[in-house]
């Protein structure tokens, strides 16, 4: 139980998740759109693992990678992506921690 409450404490950002609902028009061509499926609670960080200090060459091709996570069960997938102060995020996977049945961790990419 303590770390639901350290989770319910650490969930202090507002995220957008969407996901993509894919259709056809008439003519049988994709013409699917982003629909919303929520607006929920989490705690979003630099991804330590993967932001490391741009040199100056990379300076303008550097992207943040952010790890974002939520409470449990969320439906979320690299099918899915989330909107943060305005940001969008493009989901690049998603990691369910069995000793933390409670939460969910999305690694993202600013898109931009």
């Amino acid at each position: 139980m303590g770390g639901r409450m350290e989770l319910a404490g650490r969930l202090s950002e507002r995220v957008t998740i969407e996901h993509w609902q894919e259709s056809r028009d008439a003519a049988g061509l994709s013409d699917g759109a982003w629909v919303v499926d929520g607006v929920v609670p989490a705690h979003v960080a630099l991804d330590a693992a993967v932001n490391g200090d741009a040199v100056m060459g990379d300076a303008e091709r550097t992207v943040a990678r952010l790890r974002v996570t939520l409470r449990a069960p969320q439906r979320l997938g690299v099918t899915s992506r989330l909107w943060w102060r305005g940001e969008r995020l493009t989901v690049l996977g998603v990691v369910r921690d069995p000793e933390q049945p409670d939460r969910l961790v999305a690694r993202c990419r600013s898109a931009g």
